[in-house]
């Protein structure tokens, strides 16, 4: 099963690479990091050097080797000697000219041309631009906004390093207020021109061409990670979606913000849905459909001092994998906008983030949210009748390969999350959602017609190098506010995580799904089964890298909570274990080449779940085995290629109610090749 945490620590399930590179901000790096350094080396001066642990050392190693940290006028770096008065004030000085060329430099790309010499007009004179103004706009780099932002990001530096060591640059000699008036005036030079560039209509987008293919090898066939049937040659599985995504965002008053996203292909029908498996066994593409992903305005609002955002129209929003997250159902092609787990929904959000806490809150409909060809693509639902629990040792009833569907369709959504940061080292969450289906729903626990979801997490970092974690979520059905369903329907996460380098990382964790556990959230995979539950044991993993080779193992290993009553759910005696290895390598500064191997290793015994005396499989050891090979290849600075194929090999190894397709043995490929664009 993929960790779930978020953050630096989390797993990436879709190995991808950064495409979008951004141009001319090295210098500016480079000179917010030497006076960084150069700071730390004056306030560690009388002692032998930058001790080990201390964020300076790692960056004065690196700056080294990577020739970025010039200290001396001949260009060299004299190891840890101390750097003088004059050389500590004039990389001071440096780096604030520095700041200020560099944002001249933006607004002199962002600046209209003077007036040409009167000459009769080649265009209506009622155009906004000429054509002298429209060559200079379309010259100017796509990169700008985000080297804009980079800036501010600098800026922040240089405002932190002067509060810090203000006192030590008064007895070199400097005159801070007037480094802070310079640094002041920097600060509203760039806001003017953030403000220039927000009032442009910015306008980009990206294209996915996906062809895939599948086929049974040696006369079997088999089930791939999207739960669809691999039968015989690949040119009879053969299937080619695209996809295009157009996104607009303008500033239409002060402050006033409008952003805007329309994707059309034939990849939404081919998925049917963008948060919930198919339950046909195969899958084809349709006509060309359309989707508005998104339309809002964002309103900034001031609240108690403070701005925040709200948001109305057709926005994004998620909290948490176990709370609100939109499930991958495509396991095979890295889609942000399908990765990334946020629900489009119609309605309103607020947003505030402040340096103590950040707060959302929302209030939105979803069965409004389809393509001009498929109804309610978003679906969020939630709960499980215990009635239909899955019962993995009926031969009749089919084990558990796919997300749990719900059975509370919400029409409506409302909550609210909540992060309270405490210092810079621990913080604490909570979340809270109602799903409201505005109908009766008869189960085996009575009517239902809605679902709570609420949850809390809590992470502390007491160094750079550890990481811990505690998540808890439940999930209760109810009828009209009467609880129907508020026990063993829920999940609770532990994982503590040491990094001894940059390098390398392992960590240990503690898991626990209670069997009636089923919010709109996605927390992972074992095998073809999506979002696992009934399950408890423990995750471990290790992570490093080694020159242009990446390498992580990781594995859980867990038992059944025999929580749910006979036949459905697992036995404390029941056990599986899933382990993961990835390999990347960066074989070529364009190419990367990666191979992964997935098992799931089932131990089946429970009794009262595997008896063929009473009808149901006989005991077993069914075995799932997967080998991934994928090559990336990075054509140009937008646009990449992705070829990947994989094998996979299961075995029922007798129990029949874990024979996908009632062979036995299953065996068959996936090939899929993958072009995407950003322009």
């Amino acid at each position: 099963m993929q960790p779930i945490f978020a953050g630096k620590s989390s797993t990436v399930a879709k190995v991808q690479t950064s495409r979008y590179p951004i141009r001319g901000v090295s210098g500016m790096r480079g000179i917010v990091l030497s006076v960084a350094v150069v700071f730390c080396l004056c306030a560690f001066a009388g002692a032998d050097d930058v001790p080990p642990g201390h964020w300076a050392y790692d960056a004065v190693q690196s700056l080294i080797q990577e020739g970025i940290l010039q200290g001396y006028p001949d260009g060299s770096f004299r190891g840890q000697t101390p750097l003088s008065r004059y050389e500590f004030a004039h990389a001071l000085r440096r780096a604030i000219v520095g700041v200020s060329r560099r944002i001249e430099q933006v607004a002199g790309e962002m600046r209209r041309p003077e007036a040409p010499a009167p000459q009769p007009p080649a265009v209506p004179p009622t155009l906004p631009f000429t054509e002298a103004e429209r060559e200079k706009l379309r010259r100017l780099p796509a990169d700008t906004a985000e080297r804009l932002q980079r800036l501010e990001e600098q800026m922040r530096v240089l405002e932190r390093l002067l509060d810090e060591f203000g006192q030590d640059l008064k007895l070199l000699g400097e005159d801070v207020r007037r480094l802070r008036n310079e640094l002041s005036g920097t600060e509203s030079r760039l806001r003017s021109l953030e403000r220039q560039m927000r009032q442009r209509v910015q306008v980009s987008g990206s294209l996915d061409l996906i062809g895939r293919g599948a086929h049974g090898i040696g006369g079997k066939n088999a089930v791939d990670l999207n739960g669809y049937t691999l039968t015989g040659g690949l040119l009879n599985n053969v299937h080619v979606t695209h996809e295009l995504s157009l996104q607009v965002g303008t500033e239409i008053a002060e402050g006033v913000r409008t952003e805007a996203e329309l994707v059309v292909g034939n990849y939404p029908s081919y998925l049917g849905s963008a948060s919930q498996f198919a339950v046909t066994a195969k899958r084809a593409p349709g006509a060309t459909d359309f989707l508005l992903w998104k339309a809002d305005v964002q309103i900034p609002v001031l609240l108690f001092g403070r701005q925040g955002v709200l948001s109305v129209g057709r926005i994004e929003n998620r909290m948490t994998p176990l709370t609100l997250w939109r499930p991958d159902v495509d396991v095979y092609t890295p889609l942000p906008r399908y990765d990334s787990g946020y629900y489009s929904m119609d309605g309103l959000k607020f947003q505030l983030d402040t340096d103590l806490a950040n707060v959302m809150l929302y209030a939105a409909r979803h069965n409004t949210v389809g393509t001009n060809l498929l109804s309610d693509f978003m679906r969020v639902s939630a709960g499980v009748d215990p009635l239909n629990l899955f019962q993995p040792g009926n031969p009749v009833r089919q084990r558990p390969n796919r997300i749990p569907y719900g059975i509370v369709h919400a029409r409506h959504s409302a909550g609210a999350s909540a992060l309270l940061k405490l210092g810079r080292e621990a913080s604490v969450g909570a979340q809270f959602i109602v799903l409201d289906m505005r109908r009766d729903l008869p189960t085996a626990l009575g009517a239902v017609n809605q679902a709570n979801v609420w949850g809390w997490q809590a992470d502390w970092a007491p160094s750079d190098r550890w990481d811990f974690a505690l998540v808890y979520a439940q999930c209760d059905l109810l009828h009209h506010g009467d609880n129907r369903l508020n026990t063993d329907n829920w999940a609770f996460l532990a994982r503590v995580q040491y990094r001894p380098s940059d390098r390398a990382s392992v960590w240990l964790g503690y898991r626990e799904f209670r069997p009636y556990f089923a919010p709109p959230g996605y927390w992972g995979r074992i095998g073809y089964w999506h979002n696992p539950t009934d399950l408890r044991g423990v995750d471990i993993g290790v992570r490093t890298r080694t020159g242009n080779l990446g390498l992580e193992a990781r594995g859980g290993f867990y038992a059944g909570t025999g929580r749910a009553s006979p036949p459905a759910g697992f036995g404390t005696d029941d056990r599986v274990s899933h382990v993961v290895v990835n390999a990347l390598w960066q074989t070529r500064p364009r190419w990367q080449v990666g191979l992964t191997y997935e098992g799931v290793m089932w131990r089946l015994s429970d009794p009262l779940r595997f008896n063929p005396n009473a009808g149901l499989s006989a005991p077993g050891k069914p075995v799932e085995n997967y080998l991934t090979l994928t090559v990336g290849y990075d054509m140009g600075r937008d646009t990449r290629l992705r070829l990947l194929y994989q094998i996979i090999d299961y075995d029922a190894k007798g129990v029949g109610s874990y024979s996908l397709l009632g062979t036995g043995k299953e065996r068959g490929g996936v090939a899929v090749v993958q072009m995407s664009t950003a322009f």
